[in-house]
This record gives structure tokens, sequence and C-alpha cells, in this order.
């Protein structure tokens, strides 16, 4: 991992014009520290109308608020300002229910601990490697055939997604002769609300483990489900953003020899429930694809009002990246399989 070039823009737009029946796509190129996956679809319905004639019933944002980005010693003296103010607080509260407070302190503290372990390891023993080049790819499948299937175990898309990772993993570990029983997946878990601004990155990054030993498509969802929203529910979620800041202060080489540790990541953001609209033409597609952060593959699934997209970005140095079907492949058969049951040989 490289540190951050200030020297390169932080947003790119490029018109691709002439594809067939007359289309044309419009590729942006942003800096993950201007935004997040949630704040960019908000920005994206910015740029956007929800008619072809330019109108629109979303009410007009009065301001933008800005949004001032600490850095470096700043950033840690918030964040240490924030937990100093916290502890004032916590002490008082601590001299009239102590036993209560400290098994708080207890909880809170295992769970920073266990937000901040880093991975020595990498699990996969096929995906390994590095590499700084990158491959692309894309698959579609009707969002209503994958929430069928999150449906039938009570689960959520997001939990049918991660499912169909871990199945076209299994596969593909298969294939080079080796399963390992988890995989170690880093899984953006946005803390953003309604009163924060637009842009700006409200997410924390959780790091686990999800297994691999996989019997059939169903079996995986409840597992995922049950391991995701425990880590949702962590009691040192809401100090991510200061934990961050202080992991920022560690030199690169750290920070980058601990994500090249983790096998994959994985991302979930719900598009548009409307047709939106550019210059008067209609959005027919949207893919997204985002930093791999130091694993061997990142995978983004767009899902809106009637296609899922799910877009793989890989980084591996095992595989040729022009060949992109290693990892399209076993992912699109495990999607099929959640969505209709096993194919067909």
């Amino acid at each position: 991992m490289a540190a951050f070039d200030k020297d390169r823009p932080l947003w790119e737009f490029t018109v691709l014009d002439g594809l067939a029946d007359g289309g044309a796509a419009l590729v942006v190129k942003v800096h993950h520290s201007l935004t997040d996956g949630v704040g960019g679809m908000q920005l994206t319905r910015e740029i956007t109308d929800e008619t072809r004639e330019g109108e629109s019933d979303r009410p007009a944002r009065e301001t933008v608020t800005s949004i001032d980005h600490p850095t470096g010693a700043n950033a840690v003296a918030i964040a240490l300002g924030t937990a100093a103010g916290s502890a004032v607080r916590q002490g008082a509260r601590a001299l009239r229910h102590p036993a209560v407070t400290g098994r708080g302190a207890a909880r809170i503290l295992g769970s920073a601990l266990r937000m901040t372990r880093p991975a020595t390891t990498t699990l996969s023993p096929v995906m390994t490697a590095r590499s700084t080049r990158r491959s692309f790819g894309v698959l579609e499948l009707p969002v209503a055939a994958l929430a069928a299937a999150a449906t039938a175990t009570k689960c959520s898309i997001n939990d049918a997604f991660l499912a169909a990772v871990l199945l076209g993993m299994a596969e593909y570990h298969r294939r080079h002769g080796a399963v390992p029983p988890e995989l170690m997946v880093t899984l953006p878990i946005s803390l953003r609300t309604d009163r924060d601004p637009l842009g700006g990155n409200r997410i924390s990054l959780a790091r686990f483990a999800l297994p691999l030993d996989i019997a059939s498509p169903d079996q995986p969802m409840r597992r995922v489900h049950d391991i995701v929203d425990s880590w949702r529910n962590e009691p040192a979620i809401p100090l991510s953003p200061h934990l961050a800041a202080m992991l920022n202060m560690l030199p690169v080489a750290v920070t980058g020899d601990i994500l090249k540790h983790m096998d994959f990541v994985a991302s979930n953001v719900v598009g548009s429930s409307v047709p939106l609209y550019l210059a008067g033409a209609e959005i027919t597609r949207q893919f997204a694809f985002s930093p791999t952060l130091g694993s061997a593959f990142k995978r983004d699934l767009r899902h809106a009002a009637n296609l899922v997209a799910g877009a793989p970005t890989g980084a591996p140095r095992r595989t040729p990246p022009a060949n992109v079907r290693w990892w399209t492949a076993p992912t699109g058969w495990a999607l099929y399989t959640l969505a209709n049951g096993q194919p067909e040989a």
C-alpha cells in the first residue's frame, strides 16, 4: 500500500460516448477520502434528476455543510480529547454506580481490542500474494430472486450476498485443491445518520472470520447473519472514528502489512429505488468498483429496484489479471444457486 498522493485529483468525470444503441457511459472516479458508498449514492442523487425533464420531488437542501477532516496529530488530539471528556463523565457515573460502570468499561475495552486486533496471517492458502494491477468484472441478477433466497431463510440481501461470496470462494478453493475452514473479511459498517452532511466517510471497518465449510446454499446465510449482527452491535462501534484516528498515526508499512492478510472485502450499498436521469438520459446501469484495501479482492453489491449488480475488483498475483473468470465464475454460480437452486452441470 502507498501513502495518499496529494498531487492527484480527488475526483474525475469521464464521458464515453458512441456505445451500442447510441448509449454513453459516465465514469466517475472519486477518492475514498471524499466519501463512502452510502455518501456516494447521496452525491449521485444530487447531480441527477428523477424525470427526463429534470423535475424532482426531492426537497432541496438549504445548505451544504462543509466537512472538516482532522488529520495527523490534530485527529489524535481530538480523539484523546473526546476520550478524556468521556472519561470524566464516566468517572462521575462510576462514583454513583461503580459495579455497573466497571462492567460497561470492560465490555467497551474488550470490544475495542477485538476491532483493532491485527491479522498476522492469511487464512487462504491460495490467495497469498498481492499485485498492484487490478482486474474488474460485473455480475447481474434480478433483485427479486436474491431477495427471495434471503427471505426464505429470514435473512437480508446483505446476508445472501455474503453467503454467495463464501460459496464462490469455497468453489474456487476446491478447484485449487485447498479449502480453508474460514476466510478473513473486511466489512464496512455504515455509521451515517440523517443528520450527517453529504460526503465524508461515516463507516467503521469490521474485520472478522467467516466460515467456508459450507455444505448447501441455504446453510451459510443464517451463520453469516448471526456473525455480522454481532459485529454490527459491538459496543466500541461508536468509537470507530477515534480508533481509526489513532491507527492512522501508525506508519503506512505497518497498516499495510496488517491489511494484506485480509482475504477479501465485501460492501453492499442500496441504490436508487426510482429511475434516475442525467441530462435527460435515463441511467440504466450503475456499477461500483472500490479499493481492495490490501486484500486479494473486493466485491461491491449495488441493488436497486429490479437489479442486483455485483462488481468484483481483484488484485491477485496467482492468476493473470486479464483473466477475470477465476473469481466471477464461482460467484456467479453461487448467486445463481442462492436464487434458483442447484444449477445444471
